[in-house]
């Protein structure tokens, strides 16, 4: 960035400051200076280097604070409508890092050693492991409500649906939970449908605690979970329903189970006051 200094007389600060969206290097310099190290090897005399403890200690001061360059700064709106939308699918071809590892293969596997040796650690602490389980089991039932993992996993119809009566995007699921949106939808008895902002925690058999979100909240009175029949008699779903239950207890809300079953009766009484529901 010495070329600020020469060509514009001014120091990096100032120039920040007088040009704030102006990029310091161009992309077509960054690129070159890239390939120029790629091919003399440059900085292979740190690779594999660990730092110390006093130089770990040293960067935390010297980067903490008005220390670290980015200190009082703020990305502009087209900066994280980008960052949001390269990171929106981090399953998809927009992550960089996904994008990163297809163009240089052998960092895949690096990547995966590294995974497996940071997953083993973890593993090997009982208390960090709870409570790893604990925090993952939360961000991927997020993840799926959210829609970032869109046809991922499971082999269930999912996809987004758009209510004109309640002026919003629902992720589906499965295709259970879209026809009861569209039920919602049709219902004049339904005055409010939400996706479930928060999570419910369980104790899973293995005895570590998780989390799940369940499925739907119908004029801020009914807790909704739908599930195939079938589904009902697996453990698994029977310790979620379980503390579902406990949960619309202490918050004063009525859990509903939607199998097939239900499902076809509210289609069938789609402007009829359900026994379901208790609506009167």
């Amino acid at each position: 960035m010495s070329h600020i200094i020469r060509k514009h007389n001014m120091s990096i600060d100032v120039f920040i400051e007088t040009y704030p969206n102006t990029q310091l290097v161009s992309n077509s310099t960054k690129n070159i200076v890239s390939q120029s190290c790629k091919e003399s090897n440059c900085g292979s005399w740190i690779k594999g280097r660990k730092h110390t403890d006093e130089e770990k200690e040293h960067l935390s001061i010297r980067n903490s604070g008005e220390g670290n360059p980015f200190f009082g700064k703020t990305h502009d709106e087209e900066t994280r409508q980008r960052m949001s939308d390269n990171h929106a699918d981090f399953t998809g071809d927009n992550n960089p890092y996904k994008r990163a590892l297809e163009e240089y293969p052998e960092k895949r596997v690096e990547a995966s050693k590294r995974q497996q040796a940071i997953f083993a650690e973890i593993k090997a602490d009982p208390q960090r492991y709870s409570t790893w389980i604990e925090r993952n089991s939360k961000s991927v039932a997020q993840a799926h409500l959210d829609g970032k993992l869109l046809g991922y996993g499971r082999g269930h119809k999912n996809g987004h649906y758009f209510s004109i009566k309640f002026d919003r995007d629902f992720y589906y699921r499965s295709s259970y939970e879209l026809r009861f949106i569209k039920y919602c939808e049709n219902n004049d008895f339904i005055l409010s449908l939400s996706s479930c902002d928060f999570s419910i925690p369980y104790k899973a058999s293995d005895g570590y605690n998780k989390n799940y979100i369940p499925d739907f909240l119908v004029n801020d009175d009914f807790l909704i979970e739908i599930k195939p029949r079938k589904m009902l008699e697996i453990e698994l779903n029977k310790l979620k329903l379980e503390a579902a239950a406990d949960y619309c207890n202490s918050k004063k809300l009525k859990l509903i189970v939607l199998t097939e079953d239900e499902l076809s009766e509210l289609e069938s009484n789609a402007q009829i006051k359900s026994n379901i529901f208790h609506i009167k």
